[in-house]
């Protein structure tokens, strides 16, 4: 399991490290995530400003990660009072940048999601028990892409593709033996036709 973390962390830290930096105007309005006033901070010797931060609760590791200028940056992972992985999210000078994965109570992955700039972008994948459940896309904030939701077994429950954060074209839904039940279409989130045809 720690060598899983480890590895973890390092394509993380990896990511985030080669990621272009941001300017002031990119984060605008955005609330930027502190290192918290209780953490032990401890400057690394290179001066490059960057600190190793851990936050305690007594004797349990809550929290650890890398900040620069009291801001979290980089991976921070977070651990559950008996000390199991609760999530692992990637920070640039405070704004959520990169990958996302939080871990259900038995430490299997419960949900994948990717930001830039703080705002959902590209795939946001939804687990249980190490099952895909659900899978949707985003760029800059919004759903783009198609919707899939999945049954336990494994079989396509829904479809539904969206434009700009609006349902667009085909909804579609179907029984747990793989066959279509309903099928909708949308206009930019207007129901147009409850007997679409479907390819």
């Amino acid at each position: 399991m720690k060598r899983i973390i480890a590895l973890i962390l390092l394509v993380v830290v990896g990511y985030a490290c080669s990621t272009e930096t941001q300017s002031e105007s990119a984060v605008g309005e955005q609330q930027l995530e502190k290192v918290p006033e209780v953490a032990v901070v401890t400057p690394y010797e290179d001066g490059s400003g960057v600190a190793r931060a851990e936050v305690w609760d007594g004797e349990s590791l809550r929290s650890v990660g890398e900040s620069i200028d009291g801001l979290r940056h980089g991976a921070w992972m977070e651990f559950t009072p008996d000390g199991k992985p609760s999530a692992l999210v990637t920070y640039h000078r405070g704004v959520q940048q990169g990958v996302v994965l939080d871990f259900d109570k038995q430490g299997y992955l419960k949900n994948k999601k990717f930001y830039v700039q703080g705002e959902f972008d590209g795939p946001y994948l939804v687990y249980k028990r190490n099952k895909l459940m659900e899978s949707r896309l985003y760029s800059a904030g919004e759903l783009n892409g198609t919707v899939r939701k999945y049954y336990d077994n494994g079989r396509l429950k829904e479809e539904a593709p969206y434009d700009q954060g609006n349902l667009h074209g085909v909804a579609k839904w179907f029984d747990q033996e793989g066959n279509l039940k309903l099928a909708y279409e949308y206009d930019q989130g207007e129901l147009v036709d409850k007997e679409a045809e479907v390819d």
